[in-house]
């Protein structure tokens, strides 16, 4: 017999961000052929907001500032030069191809209540939705620890290769999913406690 595999491709098409204490940016990963570059490097000078906008990619992609705190979402104002700032939401906002097909995850964080937002534009569905809702089909990519594979800075990096780190097997884990095996034994026990 022969077998074939889907693979599914999913590549960002870029991401922008206002109101944030990272920098105001439209990104465009795609070249004008329509082609896109296989691996994306982004340098800016220290105190630019490199590692505010790496956390924000992450939650934007993963979902996971919903369970943030009122602190956290505030931490991502702007500070104007020691003023209160003139924003009352920072947003960020991330375009993606599945195959070929576009969706977009736009995190809003609302500097006056303290709370995450997120909405999702899918064309595969053809709509708009007041929250984050990844397709079924690719909703183990969107995972927080799948997340932080592909999108990393250095000290991520340099941690994978410390032996006294933990990174490696959690990498490990999160691409193998092993730690699907110990929710199943967790879910069984307590099954049968309960």
């Amino acid at each position: 017999r022969k077998y074939s595999a889907n693979i599914m491709k999913i590549r960002i098409k870029g991401w922008n961000s206002s109101g944030l204490r990272s920098p105001d940016v439209k990104l465009n990963f795609e070249t004008a052929s329509g082609s896109d570059q296989s691996v994306v490097f982004i340098q800016m000078p220290n105190g630019t907001g490199k590692t505010s906008s790496l956390e924000l990619l992450l939650a934007t992609l993963s979902g996971s500032a919903r369970n943030w705190s009122k602190e956290k979402v505030l931490s991502y104002q702007p500070n104007e030069n020691g003023l209160d700032s003139p924003f009352e939401n920072g947003i960020f906002g991330v375009d993606l191809l599945i195959d070929d097909s576009e969706i977009s995850f736009e995190l809003t964080l609302d500097f006056e209540n303290g709370i995450a937002n997120y909405k999702t534009i899918d064309s595969a569905s053809g709509g708009s939705l007041s929250e984050y809702k990844p397709r079924d089909s690719a909703r183990w990519f969107f995972q927080e620890k799948f997340i932080r594979l592909v999108i990393f800075d250095g000290e991520f990096a340099s941690g994978l290769l410390d032996p006294k780190a933990n990174s490696t097997r959690s990498a490990i884990d999160a691409l193998g999913q092993l730690d699907k095996f110990d929710e199943a034994r967790l879910f069984a026990q307590t099954y049968l406690e309960g």
